[in-house]
């Protein structure tokens, strides 16, 4: 029996090839060929994976907690039962769907082959088609969350959190070696909103205040995440 040699970028740190392939092997994924990390998105770290059976997207997770992410995966799976466009997270021994490593929080998803669309080059039929798509998934979480009540307080995050947040993505933009219209795009948009927060987190709503109607939406689609 042999393997294939493992054809990893070179710009993939050894320690960081490593970590991937043990990641891939708990997955079940098999020897890792390929290595290739996304620079796409901020939140997390991700690499397109590569083994003699399969291509596969390898996630860190570092926005949320391990908690939230295996509910997160647990919904995932179920809209994919539903019948619809979402990837089911890899399951791992067990039908386990997340990794605790030491080095972090680890899920794994099929790889989805397509292009990121920003708006403007959508057509209007196109448009229609998506916006029937967010339906269809906010009709599914419906259907895969509890249900939540009519009215609800709404949860406003703290200044300080905000603030901080900025800072990390303004900070993981700085550190790209080369910036592209989005990163200077999203980089402006931070600058402006740090403003807005320091002249008027004064004003932060009072959670206590109810709102309504209530529901489950999707929370972050956009292009980078819609192939």
């Amino acid at each position: 029996m042999t393997t294939a040699a493992a054809r990893v970028p070179p710009e993939v740190a050894v320690a960081e090839r490593e970590l991937v392939a043990e990641v891939a092997a708990w997955f079940g994924l098999g020897v890792v060929i390929e290595v290739r990390p996304l620079a796409e998105g901020l939140m997390n770290r991700n690499w397109r994976v590569t083994t003699p059976t399969c291509v596969a997207a390898v996630k860190q997770v570092l926005d949320i907690g391990a908690d939230q992410t295996r509910r997160q995966n647990e919904v995932t799976r179920a809209l994919h039962e539903r019948g619809l466009p979402v990837l089911a997270p890899v399951a791992g021994p067990g039908g386990v769907t997340l990794l605790e490593h030491p080095a972090g929080v680890f899920a794994a998803l099929p790889w989805a082959g397509g292009a990121h669309r920003g708006g403007l080059s959508l057509s209007l039929p196109e448009c229609a088609t998506l916006g029937e798509l967010l339906g269809r998934l906010h009709a599914g979480l419906a259907q895969v969350l509890p249900t939540v009540p009519g009215e609800m307080a709404a949860s406003v995050t703290e200044a300080a959190l905000a603030k901080e947040r900025i800072e990390r993505y303004l900070g993981f933009i700085e550190t790209k070696p080369a910036l592209d219209e989005f990163d200077r795009h999203a980089r402006q948009r931070l600058h402006e909103r740090r403003g807005l927060l320091e002249d008027w987190a004064h004003l932060r709503p009072d959670e206590r205040a109810p709102a309504g109607p209530a529901g489950w939406t999707h929370g972050d689609f956009h292009d980078l995440n819609v192939l």
